[in-house]
């Protein structure tokens, strides 16, 4: 649903409005998520995709309309670029974040299920008492594990 505007200024204002408050959203995901918290994302998920939606749409039917934003101050026109680009630098640093946290949880992952193989494969050889080890078929391990970050 796209913004209920009354005229350009209008909704250049609210598109300015929408912009602060998704970027401000995508900062505190990402600090949540460098403080190693992503449970706390969930708080606010449902905002974030009800306002990003929105933001789509509108930057959508301007891209498409350009009369949606004519005759718009100038200056305000340069807030919007100014704020639409700090959101991307945000979002930037979101996905960059978001590699990171992934990157690490699945090499731990690896890691961890390396190291459960590893403990489970059998010794071959002699035991300390002299005698032969015998060789037990190695059950695989079963790790599960939730991706949701």
């Amino acid at each position: 649903m796209p913004l209920a505007a009354d005229n350009p200024t209008d909704r250049v204002q609210q598109l300015i409005i929408l912009t602060d408050r998704l970027t401000n959203l995508i900062v505190q995901e990402t600090e949540l998520l460098q403080k190693n918290r992503p449970s706390d994302i969930q708080e606010f998920r449902d905002e974030r995709a009800k306002l990003s939606n929105i933001y789509v749409q509108e930057m959508q039917l301007i891209s498409q309309n350009k009369n949606l934003i004519d005759g718009v101050d100038k200056g305000l026109k340069a807030v919007l670029k100014e704020k639409t680009a700090g959101f991307r630098k945000q979002l930037d640093a979101h996905g960059k974040t978001l590699f990171r946290v992934r990157t690490v949880t699945e090499n731990m992952l690896k890691s961890i299920a390396d190291e459960v193989t590893k403990r489970k494969q059998s010794q071959v050889g002699y035991s300390p008492k002299a005698e032969m080890n015998s060789m037990s078929p190695n059950n695989p391990a079963t790790l599960s594990f939730d991706e949701t970050i």
